[in-house]
């Protein structure tokens, strides 16, 4: 029961939930809407999950925004909702439906019930590793769990003496794993893409690696700032400045603070390390950290931005 999926769906509602999670990546959120409405029936609870992916990427960043509370309010209830004994129990919903409400209390400032459904999630990600189905969604929580288990104990000595208790983790079989959930079409699909962009470019240092997976997410989605984003401090990585040019160009059309700052942070780097400009460059990282200090947001890329300052006394 717990590996049901939505394979065992009817090929059609698949298709359509698909299809809603493509629109919302690429920020297509009238298009997504008119399909989630024809989820209030068969797939209501897949369906609900996708209206709270819609809700988080289109009002970006969730705790920000004055959708915050509606948003709240929709994890509760399918939390909620949720039951072993129901004929449309999964797993993967499950999962995420406590990985969710764990992100947004996190991101509240509410360290205590964060952690609560962190611990919610703990056993249901465990249980996954009983699954032999090679369900798409749940390697991808496999994937995931092994990773940052094993990145996190190695991190230092506090981590691993917090972590003792849980399952042993494994990064390069997480990686595998993270990888192998792409081979099939799924919910998870583009959340491994996203991972596994963020894992090869700041964790694992392999620009190069990571490369694969943020030009998958712009080509698949264009209109999405925040895969852009991703895909410039890539190219930057690798030093590939004529690349980066062209889309920040585009996220400085972009009227949200929230992308502006990134984007002025990446415009003043490409100022001081290849254009080496270092007037310019001043001018751009001051203003990164005073929009950010302005509207509360990005802080560790103005603390980034101060150190650059630093380097140039």
């Amino acid at each position: 029961m717990g590996g049901f999926s939505l394979c065992a769906q009817s090929n059609s509602l698949k298709q359509n939930q698909l299809q809603c999670l493509r629109y919302i990546y690429n920020n297509q959120f009238d298009s997504a809407e008119l399909l989630i409405r024809g989820f209030s029936k068969e797939g209501a609870a897949d369906g609900k999950l996708i209206e709270l992916f819609s809700l988080r990427w289109e009002f970006i960043p969730i705790i920000k925004s004055a959708q915050s509370e509606v948003y709240q309010q929709k994890l509760i209830e399918l939390s909620e909702k949720i039951s072993y004994a129901d004929a449309d129990y999964n797993l993967y919903r499950h999962i995420v439906s406590e990985l969710l409400l764990a992100e947004y209390y996190y991101q509240q400032g509410e360290s205590f019930k964060a952690l609560l459904h962190g611990k919610r999630a703990y056993p249901l990600m465990v249980q996954t590793f009983d699954d032999q189905s090679n369900n798409p969604e749940l390697l991808f929580v496999q994937g995931m769990y092994l990773y940052y288990m094993d990145f996190f104990r190695n991190l230092n000595f506090v981590y691993r003496t917090a972590l003792f208790p849980f399952k042993d983790g494994d990064q390069v079989l997480g990686l595998q794993l993270l990888e192998k959930s792409l081979l099939s079409p799924s919910r998870a699909y583009t959340e491994a893409l996203i991972y596994l962009s963020h894992i090869y470019l700041h964790l694992e240092k392999k620009p190069l690696k990571a490369l694969a997976f943020s030009e998958k997410l712009v080509a698949l989605y264009p209109l999405n700032p925040k895969f852009r984003e991703v895909l410039i401090e890539n190219y930057i990585a690798l030093g590939r400045y004529s690349d980066a040019a062209p889309l920040l160009d585009l996220q400085f059309k972009n009227t949200s603070d929230y992308y502006t700052i990134p984007a002025l942070f990446f415009k003043a780097s490409i100022e001081a390390d290849h254009l080496k400009n270092q007037a310019m460059a001043r001018v751009t990282f001051k203003a990164c950290i005073d929009l950010s200090e302005k509207v509360n947001l990005h802080k560790d890329l103005a603390d980034k931005a101060e150190n650059r300052l630093s380097d140039f006394d």
